[in-house]
């Protein structure tokens, strides 16, 4: 009987020294001291508890108020602004595993809104209320003059300053334990940057948190918005809009974790 010939590969050594060594690289990236290499940059990341998402998960259920970036119009494929199912509120809804209602209305503004859309929904219903307006007209920075010497919300001025702080009185009066959050714009009928110092000083006002959506603008990415030079969102936009709260969220919770203690029902 022969006796069995094992023969050794010379590729195959070769391969395994090379996989043994990029190994080594690697976990020398990792582990040696002042590198900034991109795997310790991603090590880093991962190991930041600001980073993690799951927080957001304290938003609960959620309504969205806002206008067509809300609602889901689409401009491409010949859909000509019609509202699309793939909105950035289906997407929040999707990657947060909760329920959301979009309450948003092509064309409006504040005062639209707070006129057509404010009575038609039971705010004790919802632990989030989102607020992005100001994308149709603006808001003027007259809280001195239209809020802030009134004593009851009806009184505010009728402009969309008053009326965007007639929204957020109208929650918290029916609900005062919903998290109101406001998102900032990138685009208005207005003035970009009046209507963003305006929302600034509200949201100091009431306490409230603001999300920055400049990274969502056309300047800062085109395919976002289907490729087009229009302030509305394709698909990919829409989930961009749901990650960016996701992300802002989680941050703010993680680095306030009190904050998450609201919208508390029994089992």
């Amino acid at each position: 009987m022969k006796k069995a010939v094992h023969r050794i590969s010379i590729k195959g050594i070769c391969a395994s020294a090379a996989v043994f060594l990029l190994a080594a690289a690697v976990m020398l990236c990792v582990l040696r001291p002042g590198v900034t290499g991109t795997a310790v940059r991603k090590a880093n990341e991962l190991l930041d508890p600001n980073r993690n998402d799951n927080w957001a998960y304290a938003m609960g259920k959620i309504l969205c108020i806002g206008d067509s970036l809300t609602e889901g119009a689409y401009f491409g494929a010949g859909m000509d602004g019609a509202a699309i199912e793939q909105n950035y509120p289906y997407y929040l809804g999707r990657m947060l595993n909760t329920e959301v209602v979009n309450a948003g209305v092509g064309g409006y503004s504040a005062s639209d809104w707070y006129i057509e859309k404010a009575g038609d929904y039971d705010y004790t219903d919802y632990d989030t209320v989102i607020i992005w307006l100001g994308t149709n007209n603006g808001l003027t920075d007259t809280l001195d003059t239209d809020v802030d010497p009134f004593g009851g919300y009806n009184d505010f001025a009728e402009t969309e300053t008053g009326y965007y702080c007639r929204i957020i009185e109208t929650v918290k009066d029916a609900n005062p334990d919903a998290r109101i959050v406001l998102m900032n714009i990138f685009a208005t009928k207005g003035d970009v940057k009046t209507t963003n110092e305006t929302i600034n000083k509200i949201a100091a006002k009431y306490d409230l948190h603001v999300i920055d959506t400049k990274s969502l603008s056309m300047d800062k990415n085109t395919d976002l918005h289907a490729g087009m030079k229009n302030p509305h969102f394709g698909k990919g936009g829409n989930i961009a809009a749901a990650r960016l709260i996701i992300r802002d969220m989680g941050n703010y919770f993680a680095e306030r974790p009190l904050r998450c203690e609201y919208g508390v029902s029994t089992a």
